[in-house]
């Protein structure tokens, strides 16, 4: 695996976050026992000609006798790869493959809209890629993600507290996560205030919500009827609205697959993106189709027969989420000296801003900035704040019309954040 570099920095990107501090203690003893086999990628179905970026492909195997194989993508830095940052990223889910991650968010390459419906979609170059900054391995993790598997079936049971013994990683000086589920409880019940503020919901729904639920949404007694009928007509508000981003648009109310990917009317131009934006569903069912695809498969060095139909994040019941909340941890890497970047989209209802300045609150940190916001090209592009603990700093960050996967929906706004965060530079 190409980790052949002086590396100045490291960083782990989240978007759903339950185990933050494990990684951290895992690090050695998963580093010295990591096996891996790798494949340089030079072109990719889809995509016209070589790529003009170094792709690497692989698994790593961990665990006892290497049960446990993580297959993963590696993305030399377009700029500098010697001296920039190495970034590892992991989605959430937990169960989702990296795979979403390159494709739909910050990775070099993204699929063209105009080949909805095709056998194998075409790809694009993406502008905006944070491989131009960055080194990036993009892990599917943990082994029922992506074309991650294992050997034994015993091992595919794991938790929040013993999946992390499984990641290869380095960390160094800082981590970022974006629109994170780091308290699920904390989240879920914030929604309902969150749709207030944006216009989702009356003020009568919020009202009666809060008189007959004692604004408790997520752990509702049965029995108690006036919550119950109060939820239900703030469900019915809300059933048509793409929590990820509710400004997109829904999907069509299709059983086929065919229908969604050939049905492009249904969309939005984005400001930032210039470009038509279709539903959720149309994105996933071409990540679909692309790694499906046999030539595809081979072209990546998927190994055959070790998993069926790839899919984008997958629901296994073999997970046990032991971790309710992952907030105190932060607080322990910032006493440990680590910065921090927590972002989230404005317009994100599956986890709410709102959620996340809550939990960092809830830290007891020192304010050292107040409230501003940050722009781009004159224009603000978000509000954010600092805090301190004996010299280490957490930066929290909106993204202004974004959504739970910030690089998808405002990618020109997330690649210069990111891009002044990793060189120690106010947003």
């Amino acid at each position: 695996m190409a980790f052949g570099f002086k590396i100045k920095f490291s960083f782990i990107s989240l978007h759903s976050i339950f185990l933050l501090l494990l990684l951290f203690f895992y690090i050695a003893t998963a580093a010295a026992a990591a096996l891996y086999s790798q494949s340089i990628i030079k072109t990719l179905p889809g995509f016209n000609g070589d790529l003009p970026f170094k792709l690497e492909t692989g698994y790593i195997g961990v665990g006892k006798d290497d049960e446990v194989q993580l297959f993963y993508y590696f993305i030399e830095s377009e700029r500098d790869p010697q001296n920039d940052p190495l970034v590892l990223s992991l989605i959430g889910g937990p169960g989702c493959s990296s795979l979403s991650t390159i494709v739909d968010e910050f990775g070099p390459i993204a699929f063209d809209p105009t080949t909805f419906g095709s056998s194998l979609p075409s790809l694009v170059l993406n502008p905006y890629s944070w491989t131009k900054m960055a080194n990036i391995i993009f892990l599917d993790w943990p082994a029922f993600s992506g074309f991650s598997y294992a050997t034994n079936p015993d091992a595919y049971y794991t938790s929040d507290s013993s999946s992390p013994k499984d990641i290869y990683t380095f960390l160094r000086k800082g981590y970022f996560i974006g629109n994170p589920v780091t308290d699920a409880h904390l989240v879920e019940n914030e929604r309902v205030q969150y749709a207030y503020n944006m216009a989702l919901i009356s003020d009568q729904h919020l009202k009666l919500a809060e008189s007959s639920c004692g604004k408790e949404y997520v752990n509702v007694d049965v029995n108690n009827v006036q919550c119950q009928h109060a939820l239900q007509l703030i469900d019915k508000c809300l059933e048509d609205i793409v929590t990820a981003f509710i400004l997109g648009p829904a999907c069509p109310k299709t059983d086929s697959v065919q229908s969604i990917l050939e049905d492009n009317s249904n969309g939005i131009i984005l400001p930032s993106a210039k470009t038509k934006v279709v539903c959720q569903d149309q994105l996933y069912l071409l990540s679909e189709t692309w790694a499906n695809n046999p030539v595809v498969r081979k072209a990546l060095g998927v190994r055959e027969g070790t998993i069926g139909k790839w899919i984008r994040c997958s629901k296994a019941k073999t997970y046990d989420a032991d971790i309710t909340s992952s907030a105190k941890y932060h607080r322990f890497l910032i006493e440990k000296g680590y910065r921090g970047l927590v972002y989230s989209g404005d317009h994100d209802l599956k986890a709410p801003y709102t959620s996340t300045m809550k939990w960092i609150r809830s830290l007891n940190l020192t304010l050292d900035e107040i409230w501003r916001p940050w722009k781009l090209d004159y224009q603000v592009a978000g509000y954010t704040e600092r805090y301190e603990q004996d010299g280490a700093y957490l930066t929290f960050a909106t993204v202004k019309g974004s959504g739970h996967t910030v690089a998808t929906y405002t990618p020109e706004e997330a690649f210069a954040m990111i891009s002044r965060w990793l060189s120690d530079k106010p947003l």
